[in-house]
């Protein structure tokens, strides 16, 4: 049996290896409990980024906003 690494199980869960490997996949995780762990850690992981929410820090946003309304009042003069 092939020993899948992390990459193989993110190309899998990404849908982009090829069928044989796909059924190869499936097949070891149902009979590995640890290649099944590392893929439902890859697969919340993959699911927290995507839920993932920036947020601007404050500080960077009004020096950002202080600039804007410098180079503004700059056109307007």
């Amino acid at each position: 049996m092939h020993n899948f690494t992390s990459n193989d199980l993110l190309l899998y869960i990404f849908n982009e290896v090829p069928s044989d490997t796909r059924l190869e996949i499936e097949t070891a995780l149902t009979l590995h409990a640890t290649l099944k762990e590392e893929y439902l850690a890859l697969q919340q992981t993959l699911n927290d980024v995507e839920n993932y929410e920036l947020v601007p820090n404050e500080r960077i946003l009004d020096n950002i906003l202080t600039r804007f309304r410098q180079k503004e009042d700059l056109h307007i003069v």
